[in-house]
């Protein structure tokens, strides 16, 4: 009985390091220092009926490519099937992106109708413009939503060929300390630019929702 009470003891402590290695795993994923564009503001959000690119929110509210599924099971063959022990396996599983199908990873609403997504408008403190459809957090969710004048720090989601907004992190104004710190350009000056000049008009404005 002890000794049973001990595999659960220990399965449970390697879920956990698990999760923690997923949380990094997704942060330093979307949130890559290496491939930070730089900062900016947000200047207008819309409704807008058309596929969002992909980025963190829409992994985790639409999904991504990573499923659940067969860590669940695996949690199941070993007897600790809790509620903490699923959300771990969940977070473990996410980590395991497979980027080889990045490309065609966002999936249409068997609806045909893009529910909740937000054509963004950033603003960029080099002077360069943004408008990008995105994925926006529930309306009864507490998380940090899309708003005008909400200042952000840009990432380049190579894999994908994607921005990924960060609205959590510090985004300091220009000319206030530690603009530098947060908001300078870390990718290439041309992956940057190239990045930029694509990214500049992707909203379609005959499919802006009022």
């Amino acid at each position: 009985m002890k000794f049973k009470s001990s595999s659960k003891s220990f399965a449970l402590c390697g879920l956990l390091l698990a999760a923690s290695v997923a949380q990094a795993s997704d942060a330093l994923y979307f949130f890559n220092p290496r491939n930070r564009i730089g900062c900016g503001t947000i200047t207008a959000v819309r409704n807008v009926n058309q596929a969002p690119l992909y980025d963190r929110e829409y992994e985790q509210l639409v999904g991504g490519s990573g499923s659940t599924g067969s860590l669940a099971v695996a949690v199941s063959g070993l007897g600790i099937v809790t509620q903490t022990a699923a959300a771990l396996a969940s977070l473990a599983v996410d980590a395991t992106r497979d980027t080889s199908s990045a490309v065609d990873s966002v999936k249409a609403p068997e609806s045909g109708f893009w529910d909740n997504i937000k054509a963004v408008r950033v603003a960029m403190d080099d002077g360069s413009v943004m408008n990008l459809p995105l994925t926006a957090q529930p309306k009864l969710s507490t998380a940090p939503k899309y708003e005008e004048g909400r200042r952000v720090s840009v990432y380049l989601l190579k894999e994908r060929n994607s921005i990924q907004l960060n609205l959590i992190g510090k985004a300091p104004a220009p000319g206030e300390k530690l603009h530098e710190a947060y908001c300078s350009r870390r990718t290439t000056a041309e992956e940057a630019a190239a990045a930029l000049k694509e990214k500049a008009a992707l909203v379609q404005e005959d499919k802006i929702v009022d």
